[in-house]
């Protein structure tokens, strides 16, 4: 059985049902996860490729789990200020796709407030640096989401 703490040095090198077999069930988000960007490549190119030929569900795993990854990892404006809100239109339908509600609500208010912040946030994504997106928390009224 694949760990979920060391599956970053044990994951496979395709997705198979195997290797779905082997994984524990609070990992498999992951194994799917690099076994996309696997298939995706070094740049954004390889993502727009991807999903445009993704089935519905692959393509709403895609767009909130990473929603999920820079949320949990530094809230919204860090999802916004590091993906510019990518793939922030479709999210709440990707979020309705699995039944998590509350969560495209959510997603829907954070892109509400995002639009309403969009020139005061742009003053300091055209500065680039971490600074900047530091001194963007000050600012941004997305925290509390």
């Amino acid at each position: 059985m694949i760990d979920a703490n060391s599956l970053r040095a044990d994951r496979p090198a395709a997705l198979t049902l195997d290797a779905i077999a082997r994984t524990p069930d609070d990992a498999l988000t992951e194994l799917i996860h690099y076994a996309l960007l696997e298939q995706m490549g070094p740049n954004l190119e390889g993502e727009r490729r991807l999903l445009a030929t993704a089935r519905p569900g692959l393509r709403a795993f895609w767009v909130a789990y990473t929603v999920e990854l820079e949320v949990a990892n530094g809230g919204f404006n860090q999802y916004y200020w590091n993906s510019a809100g990518a793939h922030a239109a479709e999210a709440p339908a990707a979020f309705e796709y699995f039944g998590a509600t509350k969560h495209a609500a959510i997603m829907r208010k954070a892109n509400q407030v995002r639009a309403e912040e969009e020139d005061v946030m742009k003053t300091y994504q055209n500065q680039g640096a971490l600074e900047a997106f530091s001194a963007s928390h000050e600012q941004t009224h997305l925290g509390p989401l």
